[in-house]
């Protein structure tokens, strides 16, 4: 990797951990209710793993360590679980409630959960010498994919599942998760 690239990358990843981190002061510093909202926790936990995860890989770009590599990996699959975590909070309506939930939307949670543990098991399987580098790296630019997909799912899902008149309120989360899953996906698909 030529000096350029890894110098545009890390600024790319050090410019993903300062909005994250940006994004985690403004959740809890100004909303004061955080503590009591579980989709409000769930968001700071999303963004505190978002910002440890650009925090890792901008590290393991710096000291080209394997276990940083498979660490900032290992945090990537927990990123998005976190944001599954707070898209599916959102999403699905909770004991007790009556929000009515289309049928499509009950494989969603299953789907996301059976991604994230692949994606655990991808990362201990390299850990465990049970798959080769060539065959991790292989599969994890397939996973990554996966998972962007999924997220735009889920995206498009809260977003539809949102009455007309308040589709105001929910535009900027759904575009700013928009822009992450669909980056990842630009990224992944061309590393294919």
């Amino acid at each position: 990797m030529d000096v350029t690239n890894t110098t545009l990358i890390s600024w790319s990843f050090g410019l993903a951990a300062l909005g994250y981190l940006l994004l985690l002061v403004y959740l809890v510093s100004f909303s004061r209710d955080w503590r009591s909202s579980v989709n409000a926790r769930r968001m700071v936990i999303a963004a505190t793993l978002s910002a440890l995860w650009a925090l890792s890989a901008l590290l393991a770009l710096q000291y080209r360590q394997p276990l940083a590599f498979v660490t900032a990996a290992l945090l990537d699959v927990t990123r998005c679980g976190a944001w599954y975590a707070f898209l599916l909070s959102v999403l699905l309506p909770r004991t007790g409630e009556s929000k009515t939930v289309s049928a499509g939307a009950t494989w969603l949670p299953v789907a996301c959960w059976t991604l994230v543990a692949f994606g655990m098991l991808i990362q201990f399987a390299l850990a465990a010498g049970w798959i080769s580098p060539q065959d991790w790296l292989r599969t994890l630019v397939l996973h990554g994919l996966a998972e962007a997909v999924m997220g735009l799912i889920l995206v498009e899902q809260l977003f539809r599942s949102v009455a007309e008149d308040s589709r105001w309120n929910v535009k900027p989360l759904c575009l700013a998760l928009l822009v992450q899953f669909v980056f990842d996906v630009y990224l992944f698909s061309d590393a294919m």
